[in-house]
């Protein structure tokens, strides 16, 4: 065997040994960049689940602070009970008859209901 034709039965090797390696270099190219891509996805995906938790508590505290608002609301009413309407009628209600008979709530008789 000559020179060129070792030449040639080695470009007839290695041909397909660089075909194969420069494949493989391909798929493994393409799978990091899967893999970089599925991360991204995930990170994406918890960030929107973070910003979802996130939104669900403030909503809940919001609630709260509403039913805590409303609560207050309604106690202030029921301790301010008497309507201005009827102020002259109990005022000569009160020396006959005691704060529980005049429908009064105890707590108004402080401000001369």
């Amino acid at each position: 065997m000559d020179l060129g034709e070792r030449l040639a039965m080695a470009d007839t090797i290695r041909s397909p040994l660089l075909d194969y390696q420069g494949k493989e270099a391909q798929l493994r190219a393409e799978e990091e960049r899967a893999a970089r891509l599925e991360e991204a996805r995930v990170r994406r995906l918890d960030g929107a689940r973070e910003r979802e938790e996130r939104l669900q508590r403030a909503k809940e505290r919001i609630q709260q602070e509403d039913c805590e608002v409303r609560d207050l609301k309604n106690r202030l009413d029921a301790w301010v009970a008497v309507p201005v309407t009827l102020c002259p009628a109990v005022s000569g209600l009160r020396s006959r008859y005691p704060t529980s008979v005049r429908g009064v709530p105890r707590r108004a008789t402080r401000f001369g209901y």
